[in-house]
């Protein structure tokens, strides 16, 4: 019997609760039905309301007109006249557009024919205006039009009426339906209620549970809602961040290379301002590398290189990067080694090194006195090495050690004010650290410094070498090839490349190599150069109009071209470099270029070659022409150059700036003097140099100099003239 009621009151529940679906669902088409008249009858309201008064506007614009003496006003109040008209014509087209039943298509043709009359008049004005015709004319003409006007204005009037009384029946019916879905609803709630009230001792807990169900459920949304509040708050304040940290290099490099073309700025000045392009723009770098790092740490598509890494080269190539940062702030540096540790590890060297240097930049940011120190240890028992980065800076209150490793966030709000910073490096640092197998953790006191601590772990074996004391630390050995200043090369080179200004920065780099340039706009053009000449390298961009770099070095591929191709490239992710090599390519770089790689990966390619000297060059001083009797001056000017080559390198090695500079103009200016432009331009290049204290440039130049005043010393002695 309890099963029977049951089912039977379950039965009327459900057949009930059918029936009110679907009345609702009536209701609702119904509603639905009624707002797209409403909306209709609203939007034709609207446009007769444009067109009437677009109407009135052109009867206006004809009064206006009979004021108006100035012949040039007369004829731009002619063509706004004429202008008016297409608002007109355009608000007929909408409405013509709409759905109309056959009441409003008789209004239409009233609309239509009412619009010719007056506008043959308006036109028979207009021209009146224009062939400058008696005013009395004209107004005769203009009441004509009027009552053509007034014609269509009732019209249109009777159309707005007549929309306006189907919007209010459209309005009643609604709140009728409303009406009826009450009534409705209230009848089947009252059932509903009814039946609930006798099922109630059957259902009771059940509701009881459910609502509980539905209050935790409800305390959970809240939670949900406020942290994503939270979440969004914290993305809205990193992008303001981000816009910040981004536009402050961007004003400086900017700024920097606008002020290099004002003519009153001196050599110095130039070459500060260069200087800050180049830092401004390798921070900006840095700032989209750490977004790309931890955009493919969030997409979990991060790659780790694994190769076997000595710790002690490790951290010396952080010591160079790190000192000198350390030391310009006027802090204190220095690595510690904690004896006994192993000599080398197998992990990824440029992630170790990615999170050390992101570490101690943070240490050197945040600490105004003091040092910045990196502990090193290790557990060659459980394989467990461990980096502290320790500094005495700011400090961090516990609470704010909660979160500083979440991604997009600072210790607080007044952090990115006073120090910058784009809130990435900590989150990045530890996401990395996770990946590589380890943990990052912080220790610290508000006011007595900091300490992160990167613990990774490493496969201990018997044959594994240790290291106990400072003296057995092998030697460091720096494995980078130093380029020099300016090479020299022969070979043909087909640049590929869509954007201008990276033409001319490559052509610039290569011309000064003295390498053979041609440019191709796209790969389609690479493709069709390489069959009408022949090339000893290719520089391909990946990303070009009407063919890319890579069909372009498929085809080339294909079609027997077997000489090298390098890309150049903004596409700086793995999967980009792998597709290149997979079609082929012999190199890649990814822009922005750096300068050695690139003069690195030319010299790889192509033939290098001494700097080409004519022979047959005159070196006798252009004074002598002008002035012969100039000779003695040019003897002491000449017999005085080898001295003033000697004291110009003695300061070029002792780093003498200050009185460098000063020799290198002396030079310049009476080399100019004295007949020699050559000597004049190489020693302005050198004081050039020397502003930037550009030791190996120097060097270089002061090699050319040398040997070109060995040439003029010979030939004048040839001459008998010294």
């Amino acid at each position: 019997m309890k099963n029977l009621v049951h089912f039977g009151f379950s039965l009327v529940i459900f057949i009930m609760t059918v029936l009110a679906f679907t009345w609702l669902e009536k209701i609702k088409e119904s509603n639905e039905t009624v707002l797209d008249l409403i909306e209709q009858y609203d939007t034709k309201i609207e446009q007769a309301y444009m067109m009437r008064s677009g109407v009135l506007y052109r009867y206006n614009q004809l009064l206006v007109l009979l004021f108006i003496d100035d012949p040039f006003e007369l004829d731009e109040k002619i063509s706004e006249f004429y202008g008016a008209a297409n608002a007109v014509r355009d608000t007929l087209r909408v409405l013509r557009s709409l759905p109309m039943d056959s009441i409003e298509v008789e209004l239409h043709k009233r609309i239509d024919k009412e619009t010719i009359a007056p506008q043959q008049y308006n036109v028979q004005i207009a021209e009146m205006f224009r062939n400058s015709a008696p005013k009395e004319e004209i107004i005769i003409i203009i009441k004509a039009a009027r009552k053509g006007q007034d014609a269509l204005l009732s019209v249109l009037d009777e159309f707005i009426v007549l929309q306006k009384e189907r919007d209010k029946a459209a309005v009643n019916f609604s709140h009728k339906i409303f009406g009826d879905s009450v009534y409705w609803i209230s009848f089947f709630g009252v059932i509903v209620f009814l039946i609930s009230i006798i099922v109630s001792r059957y259902v009771g807990r059940a509701v009881a549970d459910k609502n509980e169900q539905l209050l935790e459920a409800g305390k959970e949304m809240a939670k949900a809602y406020k942290k994503a509040e939270e979440a969004t708050l914290v993305k809205s304040n990193f992008l303001a961040t981000m816009s910040h940290e981004m536009r402050t290099p961007l004003t400086a490099i900017i700024g920097f290379a606008e002020t290099t073309l004002f003519s009153e700025q001196t050599i110095e000045q130039r070459q500060n301002a260069i200087q800050t392009i180049i830092r401004s723009g390798k921070h900006l770098l840095q700032i989209i590398n750490d977004i790309l790092d931890l955009s493919k740490v969030e997409a979990n598509k991060l790659d780790l290189e694994y190769v076997d890494l000595i710790i002690f080269e490790l951290l010396a190539d952080v010591e160079k990067l790190i000192r000198p940062a350390a030391e310009e702030k006027g802090l204190g540096f220095s690595i510690n080694y904690m004896f006994p540790l192993p000599k080398g590890i197998t992990n990824d060297p440029l992630r170790i090194k990615q999170i050390l240097i992101n570490l101690c930049n943070n240490a050197i940011k945040f600490t105004e006195e003091g040092y910045v120190l990196i502990n090193v240890s290790s557990n060659n028992d459980d394989g467990t090495l461990v980096f502290e980065v320790v500094d005495t800076g700011l400090g961090i209150t516990e609470a704010q050690q909660k979160f500083i490793f979440e991604a997009y966030r600072q210790a607080d709000s007044s952090t990115t004010r006073k120090f910058g910073g784009t809130g990435l490096g900590l989150s990045l640092s530890k996401e990395l650290a996770e990946h590589l197998g380890g943990t990052l953790t912080v220790e610290s006191k508000l006011g007595k410094g900091s300490k992160f601590k990167l613990l990774l772990n490493f496969d201990t074996s018997e044959d594994m070498e240790i290291i106990f004391s400072r003296e057995h630390i092998p030697e460091v050995i720096d494995e980078k090839v130093k380029v020099k200043p300016t090479v020299h090369l022969s070979g043909k080179v087909l640049l590929a490349e869509d954007n201008k200004d990276n033409q001319e920065l490559f052509s610039i780099y290569l011309n000064r190599m003295n390498v053979d340039v041609t440019i191709a706009e796209n790969g389609q053009e690479a493709v069709d150069a390489v069959k009408e000449d022949d090339f000893d390298l290719v520089l391909m961009d990946m990303r070009m109009p009407v063919m890319n770099g890579l069909d372009a070095i498929k085809i080339l591929r294909k079609d027997g071209f077997e000489k090298p191709i390098v890309v150049l490239t903004a596409n700086a992710m793995p999967e980009d470099q792998d597709a290149c090599y997979e079609h082929g390519v012999d190199g890649f770089l990814t822009k922005p270029i750096n300068v050695n790689e690139f003069t690195q990966m030319l010299q790889k390619h192509l033939k290098e070659k001494a700097p080409e000297k004519n022979n047959d060059a005159f070196y006798l001083s252009e004074l002598l022409e002008s002035d012969p009797g100039a000779i003695k001056l040019i003897n002491r000017f000449v017999c005085n150059l080898p001295d003033n080559l000697m004291e110009i390198e003695g300061q070029i090695k002792s780093k003498d700036w200050k009185d460098l500079i000063g020799a290198l103009n002396r030079l310049k200016s009476s080399s100019g003097s004295f007949g020699c432009p050559e000597i004049a331009t190489f020693a302005g290049k050198m004081e050039f140099q020397a502003t930037s204290h550009n030791t190996d440039e120097l060097m270089y130049l002061f090699g050319e100099l040398n040997e070109y005043c060995d040439m003029i010393l010979k030939e004048l002695k040839q001459e008998n003239i010294i």
